[in-house]
């Protein structure tokens, strides 16, 4: 991508940013987003097909960056030493070893993004596809299920995660790292027991 391929559309994304800030995804026109990149129809077409897509850019530009600053490619690893801290302050040293899914709000700048209740399903999609393989690979290679099962627990989880991330406004506050730390051992746990106790 040339430089001024990349500064369009990192203008027309800031820009979307910028209108979600003042109000909802529904309300947003392809005319409105030119505007406000001070760009014409014709250059926003030449680079994306819709709004979607520029949505759908977005939240691939959140989860890269969420995924550079991970802070290991163990999951168990990771889960294992979450898990494990007894403090506040143990889980927000912590805070790189959270899946990508749940650092997505670390960069203020894409909060607008995740806020929006019509985007919502678009999001949680994207996000729940992007990291459903290595997701579903760490529960089949650390319990007895199926690669099915592990795709359906998975659903659950990162669904439930992305719903309580919104009711608690992607706020990284005391009570988010105690809920967090506290879900880190329940999924451990549960891990453990699909382990040792299969369902037959």
């Amino acid at each position: 991508m040339d430089r001024r391929t990349r500064y369009t559309r990192n203008a027309v994304k800031d820009s979307l940013l910028e209108l979600l800030r003042r109000g909802p995804f529904e309300k947003v026109t392809v005319a409105a987003l030119c505007r406000q990149a001070e760009i014409t129809r014709a250059t926003f077409y030449l680079h994306y097909d819709d709004l979607t897509a520029v949505v759908e850019d977005l939240v691939e530009d959140a989860l890269q960056i969420s995924e550079t600053n991970s802070g290991g490619e163990d999951l168990m690893e990771n889960l294992y030493q979450l898990a494990r801290a007894e403090t506040l302050e143990e889980l927000r040293q912590c805070n790189d070893l959270f899946p990508a899914c749940q650092r997505v709000a670390d960069e203020e700048k894409y909060l607008p993004l995740l806020e929006d209740d019509t985007l919502a399903p678009f999001i949680i999609r994207k996000i729940y596809l992007t990291e459903r393989e290595k997701a579903s690979t760490l529960y089949t290679e650390h319990t007895n299920l199926t690669p099915q099962e592990a795709e359906l627990i998975f659903l659950h989880d990162i669904y439930g995660a992305f719903f309580l991330n919104r009711a608690m406004k992607w706020k990284k506050d005391d009570q988010w790292y105690r809920v967090h730390g506290l879900l880190s051992r329940f999924r451990l746990g549960g891990l453990e027991a699909l382990r040792d106790k299969p369902l037959k």
